[in-house]
């Protein structure tokens, strides 16, 4: 790699090294992406494949393996880095790059979505707030992103191998669909807190199912809102090079996270409720209780396996989800 002389003009100085910054980021995702996949491939070969096929199976596969092919497919590597690339070959593959990060972003939002659908019990009422709050709030974020996409425009400099570098561009508008992401992952936080604190003080429950809710909730949240409001600082606070320098990683972050929410849960149900030593309920099987009198909480969200028995268990339930009534 060359090195940037001193005589380098400061804005072009500036946007080299924002460049190289957010390519070495955007390795360190997909490297990530990798280790991620291989540390859970076991896990979703015993928990994923043998469940029939239902929506968060769909959506798990379609988000876990879209992320993978992308990575493979070198959505942004190696043509991105190229240093004979010309600018306008750089728009159409950072383009592309851009899509994908899109696509995980909803791919991600829809686990997110339909995880809250199912912990509310799959009402009506519940179903209709969601809607209506994804459909206003990530479509204006994605309409905004768009718009800010179309603005960029880049330029090359062969001599110092960064390959595509973003030289202008309205970054307030990243800024703006960032601020809409994390009041949507800041309303949905909110409102599963509300769906499970109204279902302990009805029922009283307290088990395994509402321990793995809230952890992967606290966990989804905290990182989640931590890069939004980074992007946000980013965005409206840092030079206009830095403004999609932990974009990717974001996107990637949030795919990932996804589908380990999902996995936690496939486990849950298959394994079912055991009491440990310290008092915490592992993961295990749980039989389906029309009662609440035994502290269980029905599952909403399940996968059904292939053993036939397994249709009087929760983790059977999942396959054909039935919509409670208003």
């Amino acid at each position: 790699m060359s090195t940037i002389s001193g005589g380098v003009d400061s804005t072009i100085f500036s946007s080299i090294i924002a460049t190289r910054t957010t390519n070495y980021l955007a390795v360190a995702g997909d490297t990530l992406v990798l280790a991620d996949y291989v540390r859970t491939l076991p896990d979703e070969i015993q928990y994923m494949w043998g469940a029939k096929l239902s929506i968060p199976k769909v959506l798990f596969f379609c988000l876990r393996y879209y992320l993978l092919s992308a990575l493979i497919a070198g959505s942004r590597f190696p043509d991105a880095l190229r240093a004979d690339i010309t600018p306008e070959d750089c728009k159409r593959v950072m383009d592309r790059v851009d899509f994908s990060i899109n696509a995980l972003v909803a791919g991600s939002e829809a686990i997110l979505y339909y995880r809250v659908y199912a912990f509310s019990g799959q009402r009506r009422r519940i179903m209709l707030y969601l809607v209506v709050q994804c459909t206003a709030i990530l479509s204006a974020a994605f309409v905004l992103i768009s718009l800010a996409i179309r603005t960029v425009k880049y330029t090359t400099y062969p001599e110092y191998d960064v390959g595509c570098v973003p030289v202008a561009g309205d970054v307030s508008r990243l800024g703006i669909a960032f601020s809409l992401l994390l009041a949507n992952i800041v309303a949905s936080m909110a409102f599963m807190v509300y769906i499970a604190l109204r279902k302990h003080q009805q029922s009283g429950f307290s088990n395994g199912l509402l321990t793995l809710f809230y952890r992967d909730s606290v966990v989804y949240f905290l990182f989640m809102s931590l890069f939004a409001i980074l992007n946000i600082v980013v965005c409206f606070r840092a030079p206009e090079h830095y403004s999609s320098i932990i974009v990717q990683p974001q996107a990637v972050l949030h795919a990932i996270l996804s589908t380990h929410m999902l996995l936690h849960l496939r486990e849950w149900g298959q394994r079912g409720a055991e009491n440990t030593q310290d008092g915490v309920y592992r993961m295990g099987t749980l039989h389906h209780q029309h009662s609440l009198q035994l502290n269980e909480v029905p599952s909403r969200i399940h996968f059904a396996t292939r053993d036939e028995s397994a249709e009087s268990t929760e983790a059977a339930l999942w396959a054909k989800p039935a919509v409670t009534p208003l």
